[in-house]
């Protein structure tokens, strides 16, 4: 999906009229209206005002990549892995791979016998 494509489906799931977000600009809204029917992007300029007004993040406006939530727990791991030494790293993700496996291993098992 096409930035010019997410911003005109996040406009449609919010029901955000062309003329919001031309009002917001600040520019006609024939402009917007070539831009859907062009297919072109809005010039980069604007993509502050329009994140903030679909209520979306930069990174999802431009990669279609959604931002994960993380949990206070989730976000202290992380942050102890990052200050962690190279060798505690390692380890972490040898644990993480054999705990992956086990998981797939016993999907899998259940898969049969269910």
């Amino acid at each position: 999906m096409t930035i010019n494509e997410r911003m005109f489906s996040v406009m449609e799931q919010r029901n955000v009229k062309m003329a919001d977000l031309a009002r917001v600009l600040d520019i006609n809204k024939t402009v917007v209206s070539a831009w859907k029917k062009r297919g072109t992007n809005p010039p980069i300029e604007f993509t502050v005002q329009i994140c903030e007004l679909l209520d979306i993040s930069i990174e999802y406006y431009i990669t279609g990549k959604k931002k994960v939530d993380l949990t206070l727990e989730e976000q202290q791991i992380l942050e102890s892995y990052r200050h962690a030494d190279p060798g505690i790293k390692q380890a972490t993700r040898k644990l993480l791979d054999i705990s992956e496996t086990i998981v797939n291993q016993e999907e899998s098992s259940s898969c049969r016998t269910g």
